[in-house]
């Protein structure tokens, strides 16, 4: 963990929660943690990728799905983070980059959690190594668990160790 926190205490909800997650299941390895952020460009994922930058001392990777499904969008996200990037890189720290793409115009085509965890399983297959932490921009809802445990087994099914 980083030895100074930076977010004042009236904004480190989120700061709070994923170090209470973390704090749950802490790295089995012993090492520098080594984590996963599947970032979309969206607010979500901007904002955990700050909050990881500020808050620990991580080895991170982030991997952008350029998406282009029925909801259009994806160039807007891709577009953003060509912005993100840079900025995070010169404000806060290095950290490594992916992307890849998928076109999928068949109309609804599932869930977003599922498609981003079978792409953190090639992603951490491609890296030939193992990652502490996958970290997504999905709230857990607190109603419906089905897309979830969908998501988990996906993962699940690719993630070799």
């Amino acid at each position: 963990m980083a030895s100074q926190t930076k977010l004042p205490a009236n904004k480190r909800k989120l700061a709070d929660s994923l170090l209470e997650i973390r704090q749950k299941a802490p790295t089995p390895r012993g090492e520098r943690p080594r984590t996963l952020l599947m970032l979309s460009g969206g607010l979500d994922s901007v904002a955990l990728l700050v909050n990881l930058l500020q808050e620990t001392d991580d080895e991170i990777h982030a991997h952008h799905i350029e998406l282009h499904n029925f909801e259009n969008r994806g160039r807007a996200e891709t577009d953003a983070i060509f912005r993100i990037l840079p900025y995070c890189w010169e404000h806060y720290r290095r950290f490594d980059y992916s992307s890849s793409k998928c076109v999928f115009q068949l109309g609804w085509s599932g869930l977003d959690i599922t498609l981003a965890m079978f792409f953190a399983a090639r992603v951490r297959l491609a890296m030939r190594g193992p990652f502490d932490y996958v970290i997504t921009g999905h709230r857990q809802p607190e109603t419906d668990l089905e897309q979830f445990t969908e998501a988990t087994a996906v993962y699940q099914a690719c993630f070799v160790n």
